[in-house]
């Protein structure tokens, strides 16, 4: 719990989340890419927003590590589509399966947490992955209709087995800061801050719309890359974001650096 004269201030800046791994990402991405006007995060389950300056990140997740130290793992199966509407339209997310036992996981996560830190308790905790943001009923439902079998017979099924203090910066999109492990996890987190376990794509964004994204992203990266262009759903024109895929992790370092 914080101590008197060490408020912590929250910001929209900061999050704690869960995400499935970078494998499982790609279907969910060509909607969200699609359907979502701000991509600030991967694919993710909020448990905790907004949450406490980055300069408390070392000091919380000392503190969280020894909270989920008996934690065990679970494996989350995500299959089922659920929606909620708010001023902005109408929101179309994938949930955990019902009958699996895995929202009250979740919720023991957030529980958890909130215990700690009791001024960063959601006031109503839903668990999902938001899919599509959308104006108006009739087309969250044609998503809906166009995706769900899919997801049905490819459910998404990972093992929850961390959670994440994220932070962006301005505009930025959010970054992995610390990793909180659960129990006896010693396996490599799936993200993280450190470049030893940098995945092998790169999401570029805020890309001009118009003229040869490709071409330019091509001459930027050394030849050893597939560079592929997120547009539209009707494929006519570009979202102003691209995804440039290395061989390796040898040859994306050298890219980055």
């Amino acid at each position: 719990n914080m101590e008197k004269g060490n408020k912590r201030r929250k910001v929209h800046t900061s999050t704690i989340v869960v995400m499935p791994p970078r494998e499982h990402w790609d279907y969910i991405q060509q909607i969200r890419c699609a359907y979502t006007e701000e991509l600030r995060c991967g694919p993710h389950i909020t448990i905790t927003y907004p949450f406490y300056t980055q300069d408390h990140f070392d000091e919380v997740a000392q503190v969280l590590q020894q909270k989920f130290k008996r934690f065990e793992p679970f494996t989350l199966v995500l299959e089922e589509f659920g929606h909620f509407n708010n001023k902005n339209g109408y929101v179309l997310y994938l949930k955990p399966k019902s009958e699996s036992g895995n929202i009250r996981k979740l919720m023991a996560i957030q529980n958890l947490i909130s215990r700690t830190y009791s001024d960063c308790k959601n006031k109503r905790f839903v668990p999902h992955v938001s899919i599509a943001r959308v104006p108006d009923y009739e087309t969250m439902m044609q998503l809906k209709d166009q995706h769900e079998q899919y997801f049905r017979e490819n459910p998404i099924i990972f093992t929850v087995k961390e959670v994440y203090l994220c932070h962006r910066s301005y505009h930025d999109p959010f970054c992995v800061k610390n990793v909180i492990s659960f129990n006896t996890n010693n396996s490599p987190p799936n993200f993280g801050p450190t470049t030893e376990y940098l995945r092998d794509t790169l999401f570029v964004g805020n890309l001009p719309r118009e003229g040869s994204i490709v071409d330019k992203l091509s001459e930027l990266f050394v030849d050893n890359t597939s560079i592929e262009l997120i547009v539209q759903p009707d494929g006519t024109s570009s979202r102003g974001c691209a995804l440039v895929t290395f061989r390796n992790t040898e040859i994306a370092l050298e890219n980055l650096v």
